[in-house]
Formats: C-alpha cells, structure tokens, sequence
C-alpha cells in the first residue's frame, strides 16, 4: 500500500489563531489557505445566503486595500487567488510564488482586521450573489435539483435543509447592522484556521503567521456558536417528490441519510459509490449503460457532510424508451446484491488502485493538500487525519461494503427525487409560442 507522510506542525497564537504549517522544500510555490469556521449550516432563520454572500464581500476591500486589488495584486506576481463556500466553512486561498506569501499573508489579515462592510458594497455584492443565482440555478436545467434534494432529506431548520447561495428575500431584507454583526461573530481569528503548505520553513510560517495575525484582537462581541444537531434517524416510509421541469431528460435521484465524514460507515460508503459507478467498470454502469443502454448517465457519491449525519445519493437520467422505474429497480437490485455478499476482491483491488491514484495526484498540489489539511483539521476534528484518510479506506473489506449496504443503503431507507420532462413546454416550443 501506498504511504505518503505529509510534516504537519501545528500552533495557536494568543488571539486563538489556529496556524498549521505543511513544509515542502522541492514544492514551486507556497499556498496560504484560510478557513473559518462557518457556513450555510451556521445561519439562522431569516439570514440564509449570508455565508455565500461574504465570499463575495470579502473581495471588497479594506482601509488600505482597494475594490479589486486583492485579485490584481495576487495575480501580479504570478499567483492565483479564489474562495468558496459550503454548509460547513468558507474558505480563501491565494497559491503564489515563495517570495511572495508575505504579500498574500498581508491581503488576508487585512480583511480580516477590518473588512470595508459598507453599504455599497453590501448592496453591490447582493446583487452579484442574484446574478450567480440566475446563472447557475434558474436559468439551467436541473438547476433546482441540490436544492431539492436537500429540502427533500433534511428537516426544516436543520443546518443542511437549504442550499449555500440562500434565501434571496433573506439577502434583499438584511441590513447592514446584520451583516456587520455576522462579521463580527464569525470572522475573527479564534473562528479559524491558517495552512501554510509548500515552499516554507516551519519556524519561518510560524514567524509570519504571528506578524501578520498575532496582533489582531477578536470583537468584544461573543463567537458564533455553530450548530451541531444530533444524527437524524434514518428515512422510513420512502418519501417521494416529483418535480415536472423544462429538462431534456428525466432524472432519478435516491438518497438516503449516512453517518457523517470521518467514521469508518463513510470510508465503507466512498468505496461503494466507486464500486457503483467509478470508470466503466462500475456496476451500475455495466449495467444501465453498457449492457441494457437504458441510462444516459449515472453516478454514486457522497457530500461528506460533518455534522451528525451525511448523505448518499445515487443518481442518473434514462436513455428515450426507458423510464425512471427501470433505473430505480436496477439501482436497487445492484444494492441488495452487494449487501448479500459484498464486492468481489478483484472489484474491490480495482477501486483502491484508482482511489490510491486519485488521492496522491490530488495531494502533490499544494494548494489542493493545504485545503485537505484544513478540511482534516476544521471537519475531521484532527490535521493528522490527511496522512491516514487513505489507509482508513484501504482496510475497507467486502464485509464493510456489505455491512454499509444493508446498514445504511437498505431499499425501504431511501428517498425518491424525479424530474418529468414538462412536455407542455416542449408542445409550446414546437409550436412557436412564447410564455411570458
């Protein structure tokens, strides 16, 4: 088995700072990773969409820091710079040459010292946060399915019963003072967590880290308390919703409710979902697309969600002359063979090797390794787990993958999402009409 040991060296500043440096003398640059602790997941009624909303703030300047010349100063020395968001943190990265980090150290402690939270700029990035909705949920199809699923498996109010981009009533009704106080309670140093990966010395991170951090003081105001509800019991019943969309296909989706990232029941989930559907020799792809050729399309994955319970989902759009039921069925008779007796040891021999590939090439980049030591640190609850993730999958048995099947993927466990093709906006668009 493959074994690569990453150094990781760890410390907190005096202001609660959590400072995490990986070094890498052969590496070509050095990636400056910050993440704080909030997310989706982390807001409450009435201000969803805040945490996606500053991911866009965050690039609007500060005292000594212009609209703009974040990126511009990143991208002047070679470097690049990017940020995003989920349910469980946001995080900002800058990837840049090793004479450079000072600069990129200098751009984050900025706003992290005094983020220019004006009107202006609240009401610009609102409307730039509309746009990407636009773009990137109403106007393409399927579109809404995230959302949906989302809404379809997790109860009102739970952290992960609503997408990241939010609420646009919620985005359109916030104040000022609102986003002010959201800032103030999330975005300070003992709320996050500081990877220096690559072309560093460790006393030498260490160094930078204090003189750029050490002296910025967290708000008198109290820290966000982040939600963290118990494991949901499994779904019963089998719920199902339909939705009827202008999409060219139909579209299954199944999901069911899973223990949540880090214990050995997801390591054991991640290997099924590549027995399933990783390369051409999945088995459902063997099955709907090579040999019946009744799916368009078919994937297995899960969203590796942290708080108390995750999701699985096993999703796929039939060919013409095929129907949702038929993938349904076949779906769950791959599911009910592999909880009888497991993967076959060559299935099982095929899906490491190409999980051992994807992770160590993931790994030799060092912004995409300073991101997985700060998901293993904020997510996992230890950095060390980077240098056992892989190991943890690797002592997956046939047993487990049985075990996980008939445990957590069992047929009456699951929920039902299908898009019907709305044939009356087919109809229309034959015709010439034009809806309104």
């Amino acid at each position: 088995m493959l074994n690569v040991t990453y150094p990781l060296n760890e410390r907190f500043l005096d202001n609660g700072l959590r400072v995490i440096v990986s070094p890498d003398p052969v590496a070509p640059a050095v990636a400056v990773n910050l993440w704080y602790a909030v997310g989706s997941g982390d807001e409450q009624p009435g201000a969803s969409g805040f945490a996606h909303l500053f991911e866009h703030l965050m690039f609007s300047g500060t005292e000594h820091v212009a609209v703009g010349e974040h990126l511009a100063a990143i991208e002047a020395v070679g470097g690049q710079v990017n940020a995003t968001t989920d349910m469980d943190r946001t995080n900002y990265f800058e990837t840049v040459p090793p004479h450079a980090v000072e600069l990129a150290l200098w751009l984050e402690a900025e706003r992290m010292r005094g983020l220019a939270v004006t009107q202006t700029n609240l009401d610009t990035q609102r409307e730039v946060v509309k746009e990407e909705k636009r773009q990137r949920i109403d106007n393409v199809p399927y579109g809404d399915l995230f959302g949906l699923l989302l809404q379809h498996n997790f109860p009102e109010h739970h952290p992960y019963a609503h997408e990241t981009i939010g609420s646009m009533a919620d985005l359109d009704a916030a104040s000022i003072e609102m986003v002010r106080a959201f800032y103030e309670t999330w975005y300070r140093p003992d709320n996050a967590t500081l990877v220096l990966c690559g072309a560093i010395e460790t006393d030498k991170g260490f160094q930078l880290a204090e003189r750029y951090f050490g002296q910025i003081p967290n708000p008198t105001t109290p820290r966000g308390v982040r939600k963290l509800p118990p494991p949901l019991p499994p779904l019963t019943g089998v719920p199902r919703l339909a939705v009827r969309r202008d999409v060219p296909l139909p579209d299954l989706s199944l999901t069911w409710l899973v223990p949540p990232a880090g214990t050995p029941e997801d390591a054991a989930l991640d290997v099924t979902a590549a027995v399933l559907t990783a390369g051409q020799s999945g088995r459902l792809y063997r099955d709907l697309i090579r040999t019946r050729q009744a799916a368009d399309s078919i994937v297995a994955f899960g969203l590796g969600l942290s708080r108390g319970t995750s999701l699985f989902a096993i999703g796929g759009r039939p060919r013409p002359g095929h129907t949702l039921a038929e993938l349904e069925e076949v779906v769950l008779t791959q599911l009910t063979d592999l909880a009888a007796a497991g993967p076959s040891e060559a299935e099982l021999e095929r899906v490491l090797a190409n999980a051992a590939r994807i992770s160590f090439t993931s790994l030799a980049s060092v912004d995409e390794r300073a991101d997985a030591i700060n998901s293993a640190a904020l997510l996992l609850g230890d950095p060390e787990r980077i240098n056992t993730r892989f190991a943890e999958v690797s002592a997956v048995t046939p047993a487990d993958v049985a075990r996980v099947c008939a445990t957590w993927l069992a047929p009456e466990r699951r929920a039902v999402l299908e898009y019907e093709v709305d044939t009356a906006v087919e109809e229309t668009a034959l015709t010439g009409e034009v809806n309104a």
